[in-house]
């Protein structure tokens, strides 16, 4: 089976994804399809559509996509999405715009608008211990109350086997339980941990943290300074070791992000076109 790229261009609303998605489609020099995305709890399967007065799928259609779909779902499934009638259509790439359907991209892309009076990309935020230990020892709890929800616990990481063996031994489950259970109720009463602060990615700019290519997106030359403060945060989510470990834990990659300060609207700026060739790189890398 042949594989064809595919890049998801993330951000928040208004901040100019389908005006990249369009420039892209245009210097693209390949069949590519397009899907709008969106999240939809509300349904219990996905659903897909191609309705003629969808703003984003018209502009698609008219930069040049071969195929266009506005695509529902109510949680990530990659079956799902790929046994869609959309995947059917013959391209050479994919562009999803919107939510992710997907548990993975070959390119991740943010787009950003920057704001002088709005929140910045990165803020100290209060983190109650207190609050997560309870979370913590509620969960294990619950995990008690039988015993295969304890063995899975337990041994989960060990696979289905190793549960089934711990299942045969139900008295060894039953002095394990007890003794969880004295030690939950022993922490429950020793001092409550005090809270912390630590950094986190502010609401506004949240997934941006997962992207490879991020984009400042200005409007005009008098928006260049707060767009490249923006781009430095973003840097500072790989190079900041406190910001790093905070934001990541122990799971992140230090790969740096491309981070670009672009006008959108200029098919001629610099920014833009150093965006479209870096998205390019991962299409043609697929071949």
């Amino acid at each position: 089976m042949i594989h064809r790229p595919i890049i998801h261009v993330g951000g928040p609303p208004a901040s100019g994804k389908t005006t990249l998605v369009e420039a892209l489609v245009r210097s693209i020099d390949r069949d590519v399809i397009c899907m709008r995305a969106v999240l939809d709890e509300s349904i219990r399967q996905p659903k897909e559509s191609g309705p003629r007065t969808h703003p984003e799928l018209n502009r698609y259609r008219s930069a040049g996509a071969s195929g266009a779909a506005l695509y529902r779902f109510p949680k990530a499934d990659t079956d799902a999405f790929y046994e869609s009638d959309f995947m059917t259509n013959w391209s050479e790439a994919v562009l999803i715009e919107g939510e992710l359907p997907l548990g993975w991209a070959d390119l991740a892309v943010f787009v950003m608008r920057p704001s002088a009076e709005g929140p910045g990309l990165l803020q100290k935020v209060k983190r109650s211990r207190a609050e997560e230990r309870e979370r913590s020892l509620a969960a294990v709890e619950h995990a008690l109350d039988s015993p295969e929800s304890m063995a899975a616990l337990l041994l989960g990481g060990f696979g289905g086997k190793a549960v089934e063996l711990a299942l045969k031994d139900r008295r060894k489950l039953e002095q394990v339980r007890d003794e969880m259970t004295a030690q939950i109720a022993k922490l429950r009463q020793s001092p409550q941990p005090a809270p912390t602060k630590h950094w986190a990615v502010t609401a506004d700019y949240r997934g941006v943290e997962r992207a490879q290519v991020v984009v400042a997106n200005i409007h005009g030359g008098s928006e260049r300074s707060v767009g490249e403060r923006l781009v430095e945060d973003v840097k500072r989510l790989r190079s900041d070791v406190e910001v790093f470990r905070d934001v990541f834990g122990h799971s992140g990659s230090r790969v740096p992000i491309t981070a670009l300060v672009a006008d959108l609207s200029d098919p001629g700026h610099p920014g833009l076109r150093k965006t479209l060739a870096r998205i390019k790189r991962t299409v043609r890398s697929t071949d």
